[in-house]
């Protein structure tokens, strides 16, 4: 009875020299809570605000739900600023409750009463976690209410409570590193200071290493899903924010353990603590050597790695982190003893410090760890992933997606295009068994690293308008197609490795066929051959040089049939045929959710153009039965492309000399047999390109016809928001001869306008 007594006298006198602890964490949560939920209604609901393009009861409605969402925002688990302005109240908490240890008469006076230390060290955490709990509780119940008054939404105490408890397990966990942080230091500058390394040193090491790495390494490929699981779980901080989603219950219980193995453990170091470290910096001189090394080296590397990002120098990055070194090394000395001559009191650590900075920025820096030169061994892969956006362009439209939002508090939504979908995730998922030409490619990208070979190399593909100046590297070859090759290694052994080669494309043109020819390479890349199920798609559009239609299919079973045919007739499709042809349509396969947008935007009269952005895919012509089928769904192609109803063309110089910028004189085409020989050198623009039979964007071509109302007839443009021109790409290998002699077209013109190949 004498001991409880004395606990809980012991947290009565606590409580009444920490007043002013209990006023600020009342306010804090008063402003953030009550008083936040009164300016939300006042903001929302005043009639002055409110849409004045709705009828009254429909924009107050909506004022509510408004109103609601806000609220339900702020009350997230994984609401950062919360969550930040928590973690700044647990040192705050902490340096009140343990202020006596800054001080040395002030401990000598706690630590000569006849109470035990444990006793005490509960007594102040009892104290932090119900002034801050309860205040938090209390007002964030009042906002809740305030809120479900006014929005006349049930819910809101519900989600008030189970925010509630996640933060709190937040501020427990900041709470106990703080207190780690008091009990490591005599001094309250140096607590805070000790506090920011806790939260803020493992995600700055584990960035400076990813720059480095990305820096230093050829063939590195960040790998964000890799990172951001790292930051979440590097510091108790980030473990609240939501970096990685889905793990809420994780992070919750996460934080819980990790608050509690480390308050006990600052109370075993309390218990060990002496009375004559208050008022020095640091509390065991036992930590002061690791704390050291783990600050200096670091910094070390930043300066040096700052100076790789600036100048690519070595003789300079090593100045840089000499610097780094030095200065970073007597500011801690400065801060251990408050004092300016021992700024080198301990130089055969910071001797030590040195030499392992320097060791680790040459392991980087000079890849003495054989990083770029790794190439699995063919028994160990079990299968591998493999991706190039040179050779696949329409990547983002393939695996996009469009949804709809409403904005400005208006009735009408509006289309928004997402593709979060990366070529890591692609190779993460993709699953070749083609190990042989894999590894073909892998090397060549090796070799091109061990020449220096870089995709800078290359001269800018595709550039309309500008004229390149400068001299072409000679290092590269006249016929080389320079990109990038992204690899997802899967060993037998479980792991993934990532790496991602800049090489010469061309020299591994029978390598990468195999690879784009593989089934399970199409199924991966192009989303329509993996889907299993036709009968979720209702609708077809089409696209070709008459603009984009629908397919007019009423019975299931036709749709069905184009569907499998189309299938098989992508799936049969060669490199070879791709280098020899170029698509004349494409189509779009509609779910009913599609369909449905595109519907409730018609009818509210907004554009539609973003989903004509996505998801169409390239007819060739030696998909002779997928034409047939469209054939008998009553769809041309391209029915209007023919010299008897072209009057003319003209072409007309798209590229300038960057000296005089004047244009080459357009040229008026009206021979039949010219138009002909451009007809059928010439390529529809359209939602695809393919680059095996790449085209030149040095000049473009536009059509005159004999019989406008005719023409307009068959351009329905049914799937479009207007007028579309038709627009013809003259392919780079089947130019005209007086094409190139009008135009002057060299084989430099022919590497700076045109969609590079190999």
């Amino acid at each position: 009875m004498i001991s409880r007594n004395l606990f809980f006298n012991l947290v009565r006198e606590n409580l009444k020299r920490r007043t002013w602890f209990i006023a600020l964490s009342f306010l804090m949560f008063f402003f953030l809570f009550p008083v936040g939920s009164a300016l939300s209604v006042g903001l929302h609901l005043n009639p002055a605000y409110l849409p004045y393009n709705m009828d009254p009861q429909t924009a107050l409605s909506t004022a509510k739900n408004e109103l609601f969402s806000d609220f339900v925002s702020w009350n997230t688990p994984s609401n950062g600023a919360l969550i930040f302005l928590l973690f700044l109240l647990a040192i705050v908490a902490a340096c009140s409750g343990f202020q006596y240890l800054q001080s040395r008469k002030k401990t000598d006076f706690y630590h000569s009463l006849p109470i035990r230390r444990s006793t005490l060290f509960c007594a102040v955490n009892l104290n932090s976690l119900l002034i801050v709990v309860l205040s938090y509780l209390l007002m964030s119940l009042s906002s809740a209410l305030i809120i479900q008054f006014y929005s006349g939404h049930s819910g809101c105490v519900g989600i008030a409570l189970q925010s509630f408890l996640f933060h709190c397990a937040y501020f427990f966990s900041g709470y106990a590193f703080a207190v780690l942080a008091v009990m490591l230091t005599g001094h309250a500058l140096i607590c805070v200071l000790a506090y920011g390394v806790f939260l803020f040193w493992l995600p700055g090491v584990i960035a400076l290493f990813g720059g480095l790495a990305s820096t230093s390494f050829e063939t590195y490929c960040y790998d964000p899903e890799f990172f951001n699981r790292l930051y979440q779980y590097s510091s108790p901080l980030l473990l609240g924010m939501e970096i990685v989603s889905g793990i809420n219950r994780i992070r919750l219980f996460t934080e819980l353990i990790l608050g509690v193995i480390v308050l006990l453990f600052a109370g075993r170091l309390y218990q060990i603590r002496s009375s004559e470290s208050a008022e020095h910096a640091m509390s065991f001189r036992k930590t002061e050597a690791p704390i050291r090394f783990l600050l200096v080296i670091p910094m070390a590397l930043f300066c040096a790695f700052a100076s790789v990002e600036v100048l690519d120098s070595t003789p300079f990055s090593l100045f840089s982190l000499l610097c780094g070194l030095i200065i970073s090394h007597c500011l801690i000395e400065i801060i251990y003893h408050f004092d300016f001559k021992r700024l080198f009191s301990h130089t055969p650590q910071l001797a030590v410090c040195g030499m392992v900075s320097i060791a680790l920025f040459f392991f980087f820096r000079f890849d003495l760890g054989a990083y770029d030169r790794w190439i699995p061994e063919a028994d160990k892969v079990e299968s591998v992933g493999i991706f190039s956006s040179s050779l696949e362009p329409n990547f983002n439209q393939y695996h996009a997606s469009i949804r709809l939002e409403q904005y400005d508090s208006s009735e009408k939504y509006y289309p928004v295009y997402d593709s979060d979908h990366s070529d890591l995730d692609l190779t993460r998922e993709m699953s070749l068994r083609a190990i042989q030409p894999a590894l073909a490619i892998a090397e060549q990208g090796v070799a091109g690293i061990r020449t220096g070979q870089k995709e800078t190399d290359s001269v800018p593909a595709h550039i309309p308008n500008v004229r390149e100046l400068e001299t072409p590297d000679q290092n590269v070859e006249p016929n080389a197609f320079q990109g990038s090759v992204l690899f997802c290694w899967k060993l037998k052994d479980g792991r993934k490795v990532m790496r991602r080669y800049s090489m010469d494309l061309s020299a591994v043109s029978a390598e990468l066929d195999q690879i784009l020819d593989d089934p399970a390479y199409k199924t991966a890349v192009y989303p329509i051959l993996s889907e299993t199920q036709s009968e979720q798609f209702i609708g077809v559009n089409y696209e070709d040089s008459t603009g984009m239609h629908h397919v007019p299919i009423d019975d299931p079973k036709q749709l069905e049939a184009l569907l499998y045919t189309y299938r098989n007739e992508f799936l049969a499709l060669t490199s070879k045929t791709r280098r020899l042809e170029s698509p004349v349509a494409c189509l779009q396969f509609k779910t009913e959710e599609f369909q449905g947008m595109a519907n409730l935007l018609r009818k509210q009269g907004v554009s539609i153009s973003p989903l004509n952005q996505v998801n169409y895919y390239p007819v060739y012509p030696s998909f002779t039965d997928t034409i047939r089928q469209l054939k008998t769904c009553g769809v041309e192609l391209n029915p209007i492309l023919s010299t008897d109803m072209i009057s003319s063309l003209t072409v007309q110089s798209t590229r300038c000399d960057s000296d005089s910028d004047s244009k080459i004189e357009a040229l008026e085409i009206t021979d039949p047999i010219q138009i002909q020989s451009i007809l059928e050198s010439s390529k529809v623009n359209l939602n695809y390109d393919n680059p095996l039979d790449p085209a030149y964007h040095g000049f473009s071509i536009e059509l005159h016809f004999k019989d406008n109302s005719a023409v307009r007839s068959l351009m329905s443009y049914d799937e479009a928001d207007g007028d579309i021109p038709i627009n013809l790409l003259p392919e780079k290998n089947k130019i005209p001869a007086f094409l190139n002699k009008h135009f002057q077209i060299t084989k430099q013109d022919l590497r700076d306008c045109a969609d590079p190949s190999y």
